[in-house]
């Protein structure tokens, strides 16, 4: 992104003449990220237009949900919630989202962990999400932690840091 508004707005210009396919996903949520209006809604007609490419690139396609754009994160929260299915989440992907530092991606991730949540990923969910400083995630975090540290000291030992920041 330039540093001129001006810039910006021929840059827009010049992207519209582009077809996306010759970007990357990764450019494409970058451009979401933009200040122009007219780029973020190309970079939008892009995620819809080509759907495949961002199913095939999700971890570039999920930085679209860091703009600082209100629009851009309300279109890329739809975007995910209607368009990828089950089979195109896992574990890793679900945590990324809930690892934000916005308030509400993070809720669309404890969305997704919610709705999507396989038995099998319990203690991973629990081991990564548990070094979250957010208040609301480490709240969330605790749903798992009868099921998946209970009776174990080894899970209840790499715990630690999640019981200290609990206790402050």
């Amino acid at each position: 992104m330039a540093q001129s508004n001006a810039a910006n707005r021929y840059g827009s210009h010049l992207l519209h003449k582009m077809e996306p396919s010759q970007l990357s996903v990764r450019q494409w949520s970058v451009l979401a990220k933009n200040p122009v209006y007219a780029t973020r809604k190309w970079a939008w007609d892009a995620f819809v237009s080509h759907e495949a490419m961002v199913k095939q690139n999700p971890v570039d396609a999920l930085r679209i949900l860091e703009s600082p754009w209100d629009d851009s994160r309300e279109f890329s929260i739809n975007y995910f919630r209607d368009r990828f299915k089950d089979e195109d989440w896992n574990a890793e992907l679900m945590i990324g989202v809930c690892d934000s530092v916005r308030e509400d991606v993070q809720q669309f991730g404890r969305e997704l962990l919610t709705r999507y949540f396989d038995e099998g990923q319990g203690e991973q969910i629990l081991l990564k999400l548990s070094q979250h400083p957010s208040v609301n995630v480490q709240l969330f975090t605790s749903n798992y932690l009868t099921a998946y540290a209970a009776n174990s000291l080894e899970r209840i030992q790499e715990l630690e840091h999640y019981y200290c920041f609990i206790t402050r």
